[in-house]
């Protein structure tokens, strides 16, 4: 039988067990959420989705069948992220949280061409000023694992050859 000192004594190691339980618990929760506790494609389809489409099929747009758009496509974007990151997915990420809150023309990964057709996009805080840096870790994560790179990277690579091609 355990005496009550005993059990006393151990309960301030049980609490800290339970406090680091219920904070790493927490942390895992809200590292998948977004602004209210939505989770990254939650937050892209509200937050990013607004100048970024989803996807765009390249080769039926042709060499220049994004220039319409506010914001390049994220399944080429990502893929030409990716191509830059050597498709190292903690690379990515935290490229990705990095340049959306400080983006910037000398930190941008994308063609020289993009950039002029598009421009340098904004700070995040413009668009989701309550976006916290597990926010963005949530959605750059999920951008991430949503596209297929094995896929769309030769799709890419053919269009960025195209409008070389278009361009000479």
């Amino acid at each position: 039988m355990t005496s009550p000192h005993s059990l006393l004594h151990r309960l301030p190691v049980a609490l800290l067990f339970l406090a680091l339980a219920t904070t790493l618990g927490s942390t895992a929760v809200r590292a998948e959420s977004g602004p209210d506790g939505m989770p990254g494609e939650k937050t892209f389809r509200i937050i990013c989705q607004s100048c970024h489409l989803e996807s765009l099929d390249l080769a039926a747009a042709g060499p220049d069948g994004d220039s319409a758009l506010a914001a390049p496509p994220m399944d080429w974007l990502s893929t030409a992220i990716r191509m830059r990151q050597n498709n190292d997915e903690a690379e990515f990420v935290g490229h990705v949280v990095s340049y959306l809150r400080l983006p910037g023309l000398e930190r941008s990964l994308l063609p020289g061409d993009v950039i002029a057709r598009h421009g340098v996009m904004p700070p995040i805080s413009e668009y989701g000023p309550e976006l916290t840096y597990d926010d963005l870790t949530a959605v750059a994560s999920w951008i991430y694992g949503h596209y297929n790179y094995k896929k769309l990277l030769p799709q890419l690579q053919k269009h960025l050859q195209s409008r070389q091609g278009s361009s000479q």
